[in-house]
């Protein structure tokens, strides 16, 4: 691609500490409030700040099953997020707001550090992501089609004229985030290797959904 070209590799660390939520996923560029649940994960977001550590991976567990002390397994793509803020709501719940930087595979994971899991990661496959660019092109009125019928199907709203103005980039983000897509749906868009896959991948989500009766999904946040 002519804009690689001329791209330097980013400085971003190859040793992350990894927050895992079943459910959530990190886009790049995109500001994303988490609700910090249990302990756990309340420990691992200290853990970084206290360590000035302000950058930490967002992954998804892939699978709900724990044996004694094993660890639950991770998919192998997350997205690097910089830590903004880190307290309590008005209603005096914990969130983490992160902002996106770039997604990376998983090479390794590494022993836990300071109650941290943690991994030896790449960003290779996701380069594009940090690339200055224009707007792309998509079927947007094909999506947003596919998209009403999908939320009418779980009988949901949409702020319509805010979605009319976003980009493309930010429409695409902000839907594979929000929708109550399943764990494996969201972990599909978090994959998709460019902005044309991405939107194929709504597209035939939504379409698939909208014909069949609502279900519960994984959704944790």
């Amino acid at each position: 691609m002519d804009q690689e070209k001329n791209f330097k590799t980013p400085d971003f660390p190859s040793i992350i500490p990894l927050l895992p939520i079943r459910g959530v996923i990190l886009m790049p560029r995109m500001l994303l409030p988490v609700p910090i649940l249990d302990a756990g994960q309340a420990g691992i977001v200290l853990s970084c700040l206290q360590a000035d550590m302000r950058k930490i991976g967002l992954v998804q567990p892939s699978s709900l099953l724990f044996e004694g002390q094993v660890l639950a397994p991770l998919y192998s793509t997350g997205c690097l997020g910089e830590i903004i803020e880190f307290g309590k709501t008005e209603e005096n719940n914990l969130v983490v707001i992160l902002k996106g930087i770039c997604r990376f595979d998983i090479l390794e994971e590494l022993p836990p550090e300071n109650g941290c899991r943690q991994a030896r990661v790449s960003y290779d496959t996701y380069l594009t992501d940090v690339v200055e660019k224009g707007d792309f092109t998509i079927d947007r009125e094909r999506l947003m089609r596919s998209l009403k019928s999908y939320l009418l199907n779980y009988d949901l709203n949409a702020d319509w004229e805010a979605l009319e103005k976003v980009s493309n980039d930010q429409l695409l983000n902000v839907l594979s985030i929000a929708c109550p897509f399943a764990v494996r749906e969201k972990q599909a868009l978090l994959e998709s290797r460019n902005p044309q896959e991405q939107s194929k991948v709504m597209m035939a989500l939504m379409d698939m959904a909208a014909l069949e009766p609502p279900t519960h999904t994984e959704i944790c946040h």
